[in-house]
């Protein structure tokens, strides 16, 4: 009898996931993919989307047809509860039996625990969706409508995925040089690191301190 594997998420983890163990593995096992998302996004371009210097369509792809290249099924599905002594993935939509479960379903963002941030509901704006990146970006263009203010940039306590903010803060400084509007807004920034450059990780190369 055929091994099956679930695999849980369909971006970079189980995306990746799936197509090495398709590739190391050969046809000797069945592979699924279990995902809530339908669509592959590559998330470190969201700040190039809030800048509009990129296309959301540019950096996203149904992943079903690709899975179906690769002999991998495809599920569109949330799973709300595992049960490993049956080996039993439960969603909204159907059961997944497995032999083996990868686990690959990324962060969950916890705007809650900090009063008053996030985009929904809050008073801040996020990058780690397009529908964030779009809320940005017209947040964005109403400000340089403006033609003038103060844009804040940073990393809330907690936050392990720290690059975006920088890069936002750069292309933003960069945009408003371009339009020869740099000098009339004020741009801060602001972080949980114990350093800048700190990265969670000590910093990277001429960025440690």
């Amino acid at each position: 009898m055929t091994q099956k594997i679930v695999v849980l998420g369909a971006s970079f983890g189980g995306y990746h996931a799936a197509c090495e163990l398709r590739r190391l593995l050969g046809e000797s096992v069945a592979i699924q993919v279990v995902s809530r998302e339908d669509e592959f996004v590559f998330i470190p371009s969201l700040p190039w989307v809030m800048v509009g210097t990129t296309d959301p369509d540019a950096i996203r792809f149904p992943v079903a047809k690709r899975f179906a290249r690769l002999g991998v099924a495809f599920a569109h599905d949330e799973a709300v509860r595992l049960e490993p002594a049956q080996s039993l993935v439960r969603g909204i939509k159907g059961d997944y039996p497995y032999d083996y479960l990868v686990v690959a379903t990324g962060a969950e963002l916890d705007f809650s625990g900090v009063p008053g941030l996030g985009p929904s509901g809050g008073n801040s704006y996020a990058l780690f969706s397009i529908h964030q990146a779009l809320q940005a970006k017209n947040a964005l263009a109403y400000a340089l409508e403006k033609g003038e203010g103060s844009l804040v940039f940073g990393n809330a306590q907690g936050a392990s995925c720290l690059g975006p903010s920088y890069e936002a803060a750069f292309l933003v400084e960069t945009m408003l040089r371009k339009r020869r509007m740099r000098e009339r807004f004020s741009l801060s920034f602001f972080t949980n690191e114990p350093f800048l450059g700190h990265f969670g990780v000590g910093g990277f190369g001429a960025m440690t301190r």
